[in-house]
């Protein structure tokens, strides 16, 4: 029987859904013996791979601005192939375009509305022992009603390839490979899915995301913690990251924990210049390089033992951002407030 959801649209051109009556006029229609034509063909999909689509003339609703289309929800007469890989779809074809109206697939018994402009104007057909019934619009000027089938006709590799895009977050050509081998007979396009399932909720060694998330995390933290968080990855470990400068615009603002400007100095140790930011070491170098103003001019030579204060404010003119090797970096010396420019190492 017919549902409260109406057929609409409006204008009356070719592909375009007219505007319907009321609904107690419909049902009055529905359900009126001389409102329905008195015998309604059931027509039958073509075989998959046919020349041609079908073309389907739906019955005339009397009374009424519609037609009803019985469709049989079995795959047609002569299909040998698998129930599981027929799918027939119903549309409305018109100045060669074609917009969905149904499908059936898969093995189903009764047929669906497709998504598309029908989705939300039609109701669901009305199915019995014989088949499924549409109540549509009439086709306009030009169009026609069509069916058209097709058969699905992957091997295991692409079966399994499309269930592990859905039960995994992606799989590689080794797991499918895997998969696609356990078809259940030499013949069959079916890999074996409820085993794989199994394996997976009983696997011979378990795995914990929490594992794989520490072990591939690598937070930039500004100090370190002493627990309640994924620790950083230790410098030599496979799954560390660097990045090639040591300053990084992160430093040119206060503290999280301190709420204050941080500090970097230089020491010189064995040879080498080791550079601090809020006494964690973050790089060393062979020499140092100058403090330069804001235009690149020379102010002095960087001072190792000093103490400076990171990006302490900025010259209006100041755009420059730093995360990069070379890239102009602002300090002042704590000790005067003495400022300029380096180089970051």
């Amino acid at each position: 029987m017919l549902k409260k959801k109406s057929i609409h649209g409006g204008g009356s051109g070719p592909g375009v859904l007219p505007s319907l009556p009321s609904l107690s006029t419909l049902l009055a229609l529905y359900f009126s013996t001389s409102a329905r034509a008195a015998a309604t063909t059931v027509h039958e999909c073509p075989p998959p791979g046919a020349a041609e689509p079908t073309v389907v003339a739906p019955s005339p609703i009397a009374g009424a601005d519609l037609v009803e289309l019985a469709l049989s929800p079995d795959p047609p007469s002569g299909y040998s192939g698998p129930a599981g890989e027929f799918l027939c779809i119903l549309s409305l074809e018109s100045n060669d375009a074609r917009q969905p109206v149904g499908r059936i697939y898969g093995g189903r018994s009764s047929w669906e509305v497709a998504a598309g402009s029908f989705a939300e104007r039609i109701d669901a057909p009305a199915c019995d022992a014989d088949g499924c019934s549409f109540v549509l619009p009439p086709a306009s000027a030009g169009g026609e009603y069509i069916l058209t089938s097709y058969q699905y006709g992957g091997d295991a590799r692409v079966e399994a390839a499309r269930f592990l895009e859905q039960a995994t977050f992606g799989a590689d050509l080794d797991a499918i490979d895997a998969l696609a081998s356990t078809a259940l007979t030499i013949n069959s396009s079916s890999p074996n899915f409820a085993s794989w399932i199994h394996a997976q909720m009983n696997p011979a060694i378990a795995t914990h995301h929490r594992v794989f998330y520490r072990t591939h995390t690598n937070p930039r933290f500004e100090y370190p913690f002493a627990g309640g968080a994924p620790a950083p990855t230790r410098p030599c470990d496979r799954t560390s990251r660097w990045r090639s400068f040591a300053l990084t615009e992160r430093d040119g603002v206060v503290g999280m924990m301190t709420n204050q400007d941080k500090m970097m100095h230089i020491d010189y140790q064995n040879g080498r210049y080791i550079w601090y930011v809020e006494g964690m070491a973050r790089t060393s170098t062979s020499s140092l390089g100058n403090v330069d103003d804001v235009d690149g001019g020379y102010i002095r030579k960087i001072q190792a033992g000093v103490a400076y204060i990171i990006n302490c404010g900025r010259y209006e003119n100041d755009i420059n951002k730093y995360s990069c090797v070379g890239c102009p970096v602002r300090i002042c010396r704590q000790y005067d407030g003495d400022c300029g420019y380096i180089k970051n190492p």
